[in-house]
């Protein structure tokens, strides 16, 4: 029987997330399992978000507040920034949604490095858009003449996930400029900033102040990374005004839900959890590096909370031997045969990965 949905929607494909953990412990019989896979705080939410939540879970019988009028007055205090400059949404992927349903029409333009994150290239077939796909440099690097060469009068949205996933090479200022001249006054770049908590580069541009200056600019950002609240699903974007009218207007009510707002505004106020994630992941960042280049294997410099390995075996089955060991990362693909993506844990969680990591290879004949 033919399919009744969409003929252009069996372009996309479907989003298979990384193996659950109680999945894992039932397939294996194991006691000790390591989740390295999803980009996820290692620590958890901040107490005082779980406080939060607990308290909020007394109102559930009750829709939540639509604007997030208390959770945006807390961002635009905290970045300087007017609060009819901001939109919140149930995780970053909605906001990439609300962008492509808003502002792309059938047979205009996207430009997508690759690769990237793969939710970009499903909203724009979803739109019927034409996807143009310009490779990433050899060292993993935007190619930013290339991009810029991609655009024409017909380019509506340039993605540039920044630090980039799955990668964790970014793009500087002068590259998000030299994008900004060539663009059409009515294209917008969408600047995903999920991990730019975690960016130590100094010439880091943060979207947020070039849209001060420039109204074709989207950012995202979200909380569930470094804040912790991956399973709340909540993120924000932030555009000017009329770039928010439009999206507003795809928004559905009551998006977000209500311990999500509770937990994103506690998690807000704890800088010492914060702290502690970045530091923790600046210091093991650089533990991980040296100890996977010291097995012979060469991961890619990040500035996310994330490494990209080249194992230079079969990325897959590095992957299921891993599982077997009680580690679960993330294989990417047959685009990236060989690779392996890590999140970086607390240094127990690294140092189990690292163990079991080592024995896979020496069994692989390393």
């Amino acid at each position: 029987m033919e399919r009744g949905y969409k003929r252009h929607l069996q372009a996309i494909e479907i989003y298979k997330p990384g193996k659950p953990l109680d999945e894992v412990r039932r397939e294996y019989g194991l006691d000790r399992i390591v989740k390295l896979a999803s980009n996820e705080n290692p620590f958890g939410p901040s107490p005082l978000a779980v406080e939060a939540m607990r308290k909020a879970a007394t109102q559930v019988h009750m829709y939540p507040d639509g604007p997030c009028t208390q959770l945006r007055s807390a961002l635009a205090e905290k970045l300087k920034l007017p609060e009819e400059w901001f939109i919140f949404t149930n995780g970053s992927n909605e906001l990439i949604e609300l962008l492509c349903g808003a502002y792309l029409r059938r047979g205009e333009k996207a430009i997508l490095p690759h690769p990237t994150f793969s939710v970009y290239y499903n909203a724009v077939t979803a739109q019927e858009g034409e996807k143009v796909i310009v490779p990433l440099c050899e060292d993993f690097s935007f190619d930013v003449k290339a991009i810029v060469d991609s655009i024409d009068s017909n380019t509506r949205i340039v993605f540039i996930s920044n630090p980039n996933n799955p990668t964790g090479t970014y793009m500087n200022t002068e590259g998000i400029k030299a994008i900004l001249s060539k663009l059409p006054d009515e294209g917008l770049v969408f600047m995903d900033e999920a991990y730019a908590e975690f960016v130590e580069a100094s010439d880091y541009p943060s979207g947020s102040e070039l849209l001060k200056n420039d109204h074709r600019i989207v950012v995202s950002r979200t909380f569930s990374k470094a804040y912790g609240l991956a399973g709340l699903r909540i993120g924000y974007g932030i555009a000017r005004p009329e770039v928010i009218e439009g999206l507003e207007r795809l928004r559905q009510p009551f998006n977000v839900n209500a311990m999500a707002q509770a937990a994103a505004l506690a998690a807000l106020r704890d800088e010492e959890h914060l702290k502690k994630t970045v530091e923790n992941n600046r210091t093991e960042k650089i533990r991980l590096v040296k100890a996977l280049e010291g097995l012979g294997l060469r991961p890619v410099a990040s500035q996310a909370n994330f490494i990209l390995v080249d194992t230079g075996y079969s990325g897959e089955e590095i992957f299921a031997l891993l599982l077997q060991k009680g580690v679960i990362v993330r294989y990417l693909g047959p685009e990236l045969p060989t690779h392996i993506r890590v999140t970086i844990g607390t240094p127990e969680e690294n140092d189990f990965f690292l163990s079991a990591l080592r024995s896979v290879l020496e069994s692989m004949g390393t």
